[in-house]
């Protein structure tokens, strides 16, 4: 938790903590993984991830501003022994607030050269974008196609935002995760503590069985030929 969300911190380690709880997980807050001299704190997440991982077979990194909806859904649920990553796709392309990594020495490189871009990309989600070569960085960053690009593609597995990190316009009762995606602070603050409240609510609609057609945002398109590079 950084300055700016320190409103929703309590409720939302209670959130994940009953979520880990109830699945026997173990739940993580690294406050001193925090480096102040990156570009914004919410780079340490590669910090922190790469220090806990090594301990675990799988690590699931959830932003402060996110909040679990379906507790039933286990990671077990979600985990692909085929792939080392596991990202959702919005109309944005990939994004890391909810993120899926296995104990693999390719993850483990993978975070190192993330966090290597840390000075060259003020923002986390270009520089992932940027090593992913999404449409959406290339036409942001006019960068060159990372080299290993292809690599990366092949090591992550993507699904779509509804089941993995749900957008909240099409948040459905059963997703998973849905973050606030707010803009603004104290908007933020609102919105995720409209979803913790709106959460014992969603809990009781969820037990009726009763599941409705995803209305998923389309995933982009992951393949990049070497006739792009």
């Amino acid at each position: 938790c950084d300055g700016g969300v320190d409103a929703i911190c309590a409720p939302s380690m209670a959130n994940k903590q009953a979520y880990a709880d109830a699945h026997g997980y173990d739940f993580i807050v690294d406050a001193d993984a925090i480096d102040r001299s990156a570009p914004t704190r919410s780079w340490s997440k590669l910090l922190a991830m790469r220090k806990h991982l090594p301990r675990y077979d799988f690590l699931l990194y959830v932003d402060v501003d996110a909040v679990v909806m379906n507790p039933e859904t286990g990671l077990e649920d979600i985990v692909d022994f085929d792939y080392d990553q596991v990202l959702a796709v919005d109309s944005n392309g990939v994004h890391c607030g909810v993120w899926l990594v296995r104990n693999t020495p390719w993850t483990l490189w993978f975070l190192d050269e993330l966090w290597a871009r840390e000075r060259v990309f003020e923002d986390k989600r270009r520089a992932l974008h940027h090593l992913y070569a999404s449409t959406r960085g290339r036409e942001v960053t006019k960068r060159p196609i990372y080299p290993n690009a292809n690599t990366v593609r092949a090591r992550t597995k993507i699904v779509h935002a509804c089941a993995f990190d749900s957008q909240p316009w099409f948040y459905e009762t059963g997703d998973f995760i849905i973050p606030s995606r707010g803009t603004q602070r104290d908007g933020e603050v609102c919105r995720v503590r409209a979803l913790l409240r709106a959460r014992a609510g969603v809990d009781a609609r969820q037990r009726d069985g009763r599941r409705r057609r995803r209305r998923c945002a389309p995933a982009e398109r992951v393949d990049v030929s070497h006739e792009e590079r």
